[in-house]
């Protein structure tokens, strides 16, 4: 949700730290980023290049 919202990862991370602790609530914020940014990626990148793809194939 942060990732696609475009909040400030900051914000996300000292939470995660407050709520879980130092050490986890670091490795679920970065985790969590990392696994939003993966997942914005594939849901842009994937469905475009078919569509990239049957539009040059018709010309």
């Amino acid at each position: 949700m942060v990732t696609i919202l475009g909040l400030p990862i900051t914000i996300h991370t000292l939470t995660g730290g407050v709520v879980f602790g130092l050490g986890w609530g670091n490795l679920w914020s970065t985790l969590g980023a990392t696994l939003g940014g993966v997942g914005a990626f594939c849901l842009t990148r994937y469905p475009q290049s078919r569509l990239g793809s049957s539009k040059i194939r018709s010309t």
